[in-house]
């Protein structure tokens, strides 16, 4: 009996060990097992918004990649019902039937959410399409997607947790966009224009007809014999379909040269997407006349109609904004649900990140609960925010369209502007000292006083021959990241006057750099991440590449690891000998990834259209086996 125990005890002791032995007792060079397994996404908030619908009084808007019910009974006030968990991609369209929302999700297909409690939102169902769905529509027992590069997908959705795919027909063009009528499917077809498909027998679609449009077509809306195309830069062109077999385009109006997505039809008025909120008279469908227009906020793409007459405005960069147009010659903003945003850079103090959210300006977000980060406030500036940075004594550093700003976010639930300095077109800030670093494009370097956070002031100022995209100081040096002008070495120990002292010519754009002692790590782009020596600031030298096999765009350091952004994915890679840097691991993320940032634990993304988005890296564990000797 005193023998089993022992042995019994041995094997917890084994097993105890074996959990807590980090890889990085792996032998050198050893490729990681399930390294994509090891980057764990914890929560999300925020995102574009691309897509929406609406019923009754509740609108359905995609936020990156969940799918928010709001009630919109007072347009004025929005209010959040419920959401989704996160979903595999950001929501590009969203369609209604019954008691269920059917999502196009890009590269993950569709998803099928039963919305019949819509404070719980609920996937039920998804299918994998071969493309990119784009968009959506149901009609009776199928739904039909619109699959990019892969045409029309027909699918059976008449059980909602079982959605199989029954046919499908190859379009012209790339497919955007859809929508249902009878016997026929009409979608855009990008550069291919409108391509109209038969599926009276869903599982054999075929091509009845097609439509040649100037430009490339995005949106679509149906109204009695015509159909209505949103054609980017072309406006929106007016197509007959009384014939599909022969459709043919009849007019149109141009757009001031903007992008023309959404379109929606009621009545003898068409309401068009492009960036505002356009109004149009369709007395003379061959001719439409513009009423009005509405200028929203963060670029209009969609638009959908609540029975009472508001038109809801799907705006990538600003949420919902909801429009009143009982006057079409003067609509009105009624209210918004503005909570989301598009994240370009991420900072982090603490439990607080700051994302710089374009054209929502400074986004403060709690990560309190890694699980949960909520909103706190939004500050605009006046400006597109590209990028920040968090300082000392409560403060954030700016970079926007128009130079730097100094925020206060020593509460963080009410940010205000302290101070600013022209400094072109800022793109990213680094932080040395009394003095922010500005890397501005083709204006190069901007060397920043802001001892006075009221009056910052501009000391300095050096041109580089690339686009200065990132910037990272250490001792007397600034390291630019310069695009096509690779890395560039500035002395900065007198700030009045900088100076290049080294250069090393990257074989990508040289997107990013961080730098720890005596070596510089660089994301150039599609030659990947480069080691650079750099003690001798006047003759850097590359120590090592690391092939990504992907866009790298962004690259940060803590410890003995990188971080790095790769196309839609995030890696870690151990840099402990900068001689032979080692991916762990990987997590692709929806889309769009552009920048990180670490802080303790936690690892925090700007996903473009996704969103912030909080991960954790966690090195996967080896397994020890200690030899047992039992006595007895």
């Amino acid at each position: 009996m005193r023998t089993r125990r022992i042995v019994a005890c041995s094997w917890v002791l084994v097993l105890l060990l074996a959990l807590t032995v980090p890889a990085s007792a792996q032998a050198p060079g050893a490729a990681p097992s399930g390294a994509s397994a090891d980057i764990e996404l914890l929560g999300q908030v925020g995102g574009a918004t691309l897509a929406l619908a609406v019923s009754g009084q509740r609108a359905y808007i995609g936020v990156g990649p969940r799918l928010l019910v709001l009630n919109i009974a007072d347009p004025a006030h929005p209010v959040v019902l419920g959401r989704t968990g996160m979903l595999p991609e950001v929501v590009q369209g969203i369609a209604l039937a019954g008691n269920y929302a059917y999502l196009a999700v890009g590269l993950s297909g569709l998803a099928v959410v039963d919305v019949t409690d819509p404070a719980r939102p609920r996937v039920v169902g998804s299918l994998d399409t071969p493309g990119s769905a784009e968009g959506v529509a149901v009609a009776g027992s199928y739904a039909y997607v619109a699959d990019s590069s892969h045409g029309l997908r027909a699918v059976r959705v008449s059980d909602p947790a079982h959605p199989q795919e029954v046919g499908s027909c190859t379009t012209p063009g790339d497919a955007y966009a859809v929508t249902v009528a009878g016997a026929y499917a009409y979608v855009a077809c990008d550069d291919q224009g409108l391509c109209i498909v038969r599926v009276d027998d869903p599982a054999h679609p075929t091509q009845a007809g097609a439509c040649a449009l100037p430009d490339h077509a995005r949106g679509i809306a149906l109204a009695g014999s015509y159909a209505y195309v949103g054609c980017f830069y072309d406006g929106l062109r007016v197509v007959n379909v009384s014939d599909p077999a022969h459709p043919h385009d009849v007019g149109g109006w141009d757009a001031p040269g903007m992008e023309v997505r959404g379109v929606q039809v009621r009545g003898n008025l068409a309401f068009v997407a492009d960036g505002s909120l356009r109004v149009l008279s369709l007395s003379n469908p061959a001719s439409p006349v513009l009423l009005g227009a509405a200028s929203v906020s963060g670029w209009a793409v969609g638009i959908a109609l609540a029975p009472d007459g508001t038109v809801l405005v799907a705006c990538e960069r600003g949420g919902l904004q909801l429009v009143g147009v009982a006057d079409p010659a003067h609509p009105t903003k009624l209210g918004a649900y503005a909570q989301t945003c598009e994240v370009w850079d991420v900072a982090c103090a603490g439990n607080v990140v700051y994302a710089a959210s374009i054209d929502s300006g400074l986004t403060v977000v709690d990560v309190t609960d890694a699980a949960s980060p909520q909103f706190l406030a939004q500050l605009a500036l006046g400006a597109q925010v590209q990028a920040v940075k968090a300082g000392p004594g409560g403060r954030a550093f700016v970079a926007t369209s128009s130079g730097l700003s100094v925020v206060d976010v020593s509460a963080p639930a009410a940010p205000r502007l302290l101070g600013s300095c022209p400094a072109g077109f800022a793109e990213q800030v680094a932080l040395q000292g009394s003095l922010a670093y500005v890397a501005s494009g083709s204006d190069g370097l901007f060397l920043i006083d802001v001892t006075n956070p009221l009056a910052p002031t501009q000391v300095g100022r050096i041109d580089t021959p690339g686009q200065a995209s990132d910037v990272a100081v250490a001792g007397s040096y600034a390291y630019v990241a310069d695009r096509e002008g690779g890395l560039r070495i500035l002395r900065v120990s007198t700030p009045a006057t900088p100076s290049e002292v080294g250069s090393y010519p990257t074989a990508g754009n040289a997107r990013a750099v961080a730098v720890r002692g005596t070596y510089a790590y660089v994301a150039a782009a599609w030659a990947g991440l480069l080691v650079l020596d750099v003690s001798n600031p006047a003759a850097p030298r590359l120590v090592q590449t690391l092939n990504v096999h992907g866009n790298c765009v962004d690259v940060a350091l803590s410890g003995s690891l990188a971080y790095v952004v790769v196309g839609d994915s995030v890696r870690v890679v151990d840099v402990a000998d900068p001689a032979q840097p080692r991916e762990l691991a990987s997590r692709v993320l929806p889309r769009f990834v552009r920048a990180l940032a670490v802080c303790g634990e936690y690892i925090y993304v700007a996903d473009e259209c996704g969103g912030v988005l909080v991960l954790r890296y966690a090195p996967p564990r080896r397994y020890v086996y200690l030899p047992v000797i039992v006595r007895n």
